[in-house]
């Protein structure tokens, strides 16, 4: 009796040890069984199929299902706040055709987007302004009717100049910013000539500056000077998407709102032979605010090197205020006058450079060439010549500037 219930306990323990030791020596689960992965991504537990009988010693026999792999805590999707380059190196090989960025360009296996979440750049640029000439004097053989001129023409001009401008934003999501962006520039310039009368040499300087009609009988120069200055500001709003992309390169449009203002002012005096100084100053402001369009290009290389490009136009309507004073030691107040008209003046600017970034694109260096044209201005000897000959129909011409633009930028 005895001997009979140990055999009869022995079997069952046999018989319950069988399934755990199956359990443990399998490391491929037998077809039949549902697979699951564990956290850590290496073990395998087998779920019968709960729509057929199962029973211990049965093999499961359900259809196999694929095995996916749970990231651990060093890996990352294919869309990561890396930077471009880590972000890479991170996502699993496979990792594009998975990814969803909102901007809904189809995406490879090291897209992107825009990594960083806050911005904010300075800069220098050093400009100079075209097509602003004024010409204040000029010597010739009389002083009435039309002059032969017999002298170079003195002109009050600009040289190349230095400005700033910074900026900061954030991104709203890996294809889309907002920003902000402020540009000033200053340029001064001054010039003077004068003539030493010489007998048998009837040579005069005549003002090209002074109204004509404000000189005496046989009054004519002897000296003359011109300081001139100019000046902008411009303040842009701005919303950048993400048109394409990937690690190496990036294109982007821009809309936003701009505001600009310019300013020009003259003050130039001529000494006459009559022992009177006449001084004439003008003033032209520009006020206006409108809408700003442009595309932006980048490729970045292995090694962080770049170029750039960049295209910019603005719609600006707003309005010219111009003054113009004339005094004299003799006469006193000479010439009184002003004028105002509404413009749309259109701004269009074009950049295109190179430049370098950190490995995770933490920080950037660029440095690029600059042109910028303002259309439909109303330019400071426009304005003069207005008064001079009492026509102010069709003051209108183009103001450009060119230059060197260099900007460090922070992106964290």
């Amino acid at each position: 009796m005895k001997r009979d219930l140990l055999a009869a306990i022995a079997a069952m323990a046999a018989l319950c040890s069988a399934p755990a030791a199956f359990a443990q020596e399998t490391t491929v689960a037998p077809a039949g069984s549902y697979i699951h992965a564990t956290p850590a991504g290496d073990a395998y537990l087998m779920v019968p199929n709960a729509n057929e009988p199962y029973s211990g010693n049965q093999p499961m026999d359900v259809p196999p299902v694929n095995v996916q792999p749970v990231l651990g805590p060093t890996q990352y999707s294919a869309v990561s706040h890396l930077g471009p380059e880590k972000a890479c190196e991170a996502a699993p090989a496979g990792a594009g055709p998975a990814c969803t960025p909102a901007c809904g360009i189809p995406c490879d296996d090291c897209f992107v987007g825009w990594s960083h979440r806050y911005y904010a750049y300075g800069g220098l640029m050093y400009l100079r302004s075209r097509d602003s000439e004024v010409a204040y004097a000029v010597g010739s053989n009389s002083a009435v009717g039309v002059p032969v001129q017999v002298t170079p023409v003195s002109v009050a001009d600009f040289d190349y100049q230095p400005g700033f401008f910074v900026g900061f934003g954030m991104t709203l999501d890996e294809c889309s910013s907002i920003g902000v962006n402020y540009m000033q520039f200053e340029a001064s310039t001054v010039d003077s000539t004068s003539l030493t009368p010489r007998p048998g040499a009837p040579i005069v300087l005549n003002s090209l500056v002074v109204h004509p009609n404000t000189l005496n009988v046989g009054e004519t120069g002897l000296n003359a000077d011109a300081r001139y200055d100019i000046r902008f500001n411009i303040l842009d709003a701005e919303y950048r998407g993400l048109i394409d992309g990937d690690c190496n390169f990036k294109f982007n449009y821009l809309v936003g709102l701009r505001i600009a203002q310019s300013e020009q002012q003259l003050v130039s005096t001529f000494s006459t032979n009559a022992q009177n100084n006449h001084v004439v100053q003008t003033d032209l402001d520009f006020y206006g605010a409108g809408i700003n369009l442009g595309l932006e290009y980048e490729r970045v290389s292995q090694r962080g090197f770049l170029v750039y490009g960049r295209t910019n136009v603005s719609f600006v309507p707003g309005e010219f205020r111009a003054d113009y004073d004339q005094t004299s030691v003799i006469g006193g107040r000479l010439v009184d006058t002003a004028w105002k008209a509404g413009r749309l003046v259109t701004m269009a600017d074009i950049e295109i450079g190179t430049g370098w970034e950190s490995a995770c694109g933490t920080w950037r260096l660029t440095a690029g060439y600059n042109i910028q044209a303002w259309f439909n201005t109303v330019q400071t000897d426009e304005w003069i010549h207005g008064v001079r000959t009492n026509n102010f129909i069709d003051m209108s011409s183009m103001q450009s500037f060119d230059g060197l633009m260099a900007r460090v930028e922070a992106r964290y």
